[in-house]
């Protein structure tokens, strides 16, 4: 870094960060020395800013005068991030206490996955390469029944974010996964999700769904059922991915929505979270870019985006489970000393509630940073994931056992429960009035007509009301009422 000179220009932002944070005229000069020093005009802007707020500062400085005007910096210890992630490495929005040193609490024991006889992902370190497609475990076997691709989410990476400790490979519960539902293909996707726009200038939501799907598509998936995990913003992310699949008509995308099953939403803001009342101080230290943006507390395009959901979720019958936070995050700042007095709840239970029918977001005793990643296979997350993903692996094998239905149904029941019922509809008489298919098509049909009188977008609307028209035909051939 330093044979780059970019450690000078991090220096300099954070002298930048301290004048403007605790009014500091010495940190403010010590910005600007090593601004026309280096050549650093992109920082210009911010530092004639800081100046000229400093007209107004306290004729004494914030910072004792026996203090030194300098920041001090310690050398590196360790590897650097790219290596040996530290905590605020993946961090949403910024770095929390770490997981199990909570204020009076102690740490749940880290208990490593035992072998069952199937070979998993074997890792002694960290991959180097974190962005794209990863494979974990099972993304060889040819005959594999689902294909599970997990998005993490702001300040995440394709690793630590599933991981109870960043330094233990032990931990990345994914690679459980791979040993306790051998016929799973299971894939780590990785983008560019800094909170900091100091770090790299980060791509919109919807290029950033667009740059995803193509790599999804490039590595083959969509050739049989497949299914999400998701935390935080890599939620909305498969959500932007499932609508460009859908609507950009590229039929080697539409492969990808139209093979989903389920998601699984891990503290995930459907409405927005809870960044903006964070946003003032965040603006102050980081310049949170163009997917904090978008995170900001009921973002227009945030309920667009889930509207359109709902209606692919109907149309689709997937499978979805939520979970959502309950404690704070406690964010600090290591290299400033700043630590706020005030938690933060960044995802809300109203926000993180998906609103789909027979849905509700699950309380879990965590905070945003810790919600996903259990700490050991007895954990409430971890035994739900594996539950829900029997659920979709049931429902695959009754497709699979079953002729090809007109189109799927939208009555939500637990996926365990769908084989009994296909068997219950299929021996009853067609035309038996509030039972057996036409109740489903009549279900199916309500929901669609709901979905409709909401809906505000043009595409969409059009979209439902194809499914509205293949319902009242498909009742009428039945005998029913449409």
């Amino acid at each position: 870094i330093a044979s780059r000179g970019a450690m000078a220009l991090h220096l300099a932002d954070i002298a930048l960060t301290r004048a403007r944070l605790f009014q500091d005229r010495a940190a403010l000069a010590q910005a600007r020395a090593l601004i026309e020093q280096h050549g650093y005009g992109r920082r210009l802007p911010e530092l004639e800013d800081a100046e000229a707020a400093a007209a107004n500062w306290p004729a004494i400085p914030a910072i004792p005068a026996n203090a030194a005007p300098t920041i001090p910096v310690k050398p590196p210890s360790a590897p650097i991030a790219a290596e040996r992630p530290t905590v605020a490495a993946q961090v949403e929005p910024v770095a929390p206490t770490p997981v199990g040193s909570r204020d009076g609490a102690t740490a749940a024991p880290l208990h490593s996955p035992t072998s069952r006889g199937v070979s998993a992902m074997h890792l002694d370190h960290l991959p180097k390469k974190r962005e794209g497609l990863q494979p974990v475990a099972g993304s060889q076997q040819p005959d594999r029944d689902l294909d599970l691709i997990l998005v993490h989410g702001l300040g995440g990476d394709a690793f630590t974010t599933w991981m109870a400790d960043p330094e233990r490979m032990e931990t990345f519960w994914p690679a459980w996964l791979g040993v306790d539902r051998p016929r799973l293909g299971i894939w780590t996707l990785g983008y560019a999700a800094n909170a900091s726009g100091w770090k790299a200038e980060s791509m919109a939501l919807a290029d950033r769904g667009t740059q995803l799907l193509d790599q999804m598509e490039t590595e083959g998936l969509g050739e049989r059922p497949l299914v999400f995990v998701t935390h935080s913003l890599g939620g909305i992310v498969a959500k932007q991915v499932l609508r460009h699949a859908v609507s950009f008509g590229v039929p080697r995308w539409r492969r990808i929505a139209e093979q989903t099953r389920g998601i699984a939403f891990i503290a995930t803001p459907h409405s927005g979270a809870n960044l903006a009342s964070f946003a003032e101080f965040a603006s102050a230290v980081f310049r949170t870019n163009e997917q904090v943006k978008e995170l900001a507390s009921h973002d227009a395009r945030l309920r667009e985006l889930h509207t359109w959901f709902r209606g692919f979720y109907a149309e689709q019958c997937l499978n979805c489970r939520t979970w959502c936070e309950r404690r704070e995050v406690r964010p600090e700042i290591p290299w400033l000393g700043v630590k706020l007095p005030k938690g933060i709840l960044v995802v809300d239970a109203t926000s993180a509630e998906p609103g789909l029918p027979g849905e509700v977001a699950i309380p879990l005793d965590e905070d945003h940073i810790s919600i996903c990643k259990p700490a050991s296979r007895d954990a409430q997350l971890y035994k739900g994931l594996l539950r829900w993903l029997d659920n979709c692996l049931q429902v695959v094998a009754v497709e699979a056992s079953t002729p090809a239905s007109p189109a799927p149904t939208a009555q939500h029941k637990a996926p365990e429960d769908e084989a009994a019922a296909t068997v219950e509809a299929a021996s009853l008489p067609a035309g038996a009035p509030g039972t057996g298919a036409i109740a489903i098509w009549q279900e199916k049909l309500a929901f669609l007509l709901e979905q409709e009188a909401i809906t505000a977008d043009v595409s969409q609307k059009f979209q439902i009301r194809k499914g509205v028209e293949e319902c009242q035909a498909k009742l009428r051939e039945l005998g029913g009422e449409a």
